[in-house]
């Protein structure tokens, strides 16, 4: 079942790649927002049936056109990071600041230590509030 204010649940998956660079995937959750109200982010997640090593953190990307988001998405918390089922989120709001005019909000998934390296997929469902204080 879908919490109040979160995402319907959506299939995420891992590159079969361990780099903390070339290993990442971005998958957006919220629709195209304006980012001049933005200066904070509180990220939820709720995670089930995570395979193997799979990594997962909250991020964004950035773009001052409002159809085309590309390059490496910048994670929202470092310290926070989810790697079996359940729910939790970033401990409160956090600060963000924008240099462009739009931002999709979303999970970065990551194959964390498996050796070989495989794909590794889950189910999440997430919930981006933002403050403009």
């Amino acid at each position: 079942m879908v919490r109040r204010g979160f995402n319907p649940f959506a299939c995420v998956f891992t590159r079969a790649d361990i780099s903390a660079t070339t290993g990442i995937r971005f998958f957006p959750c919220t629709a195209v927002r304006p980012t001049a109200d933005i200066k904070a982010v509180h990220a939820m997640m709720d995670a089930l049936n995570i395979t193997g090593d799979t990594r997962l953190t909250f991020g964004y990307l950035e773009s001052d056109e409002p159809d085309i988001f590309t390059g490496p998405p910048t994670v929202i918390d470092g310290n926070f990071s989810r790697t079996t089922d359940g729910f939790s989120g970033t401990a409160g709001y956090i600060g963000v600041t924008f240099t462009k005019a739009y931002v999709v909000f979303g999970v970065i998934t990551r194959n964390n230590s498996a050796d070989p390296a495989k794909i590794e997929l889950c189910w999440v469902s997430t919930r981006f509030d933002t403050r403009a204080c």
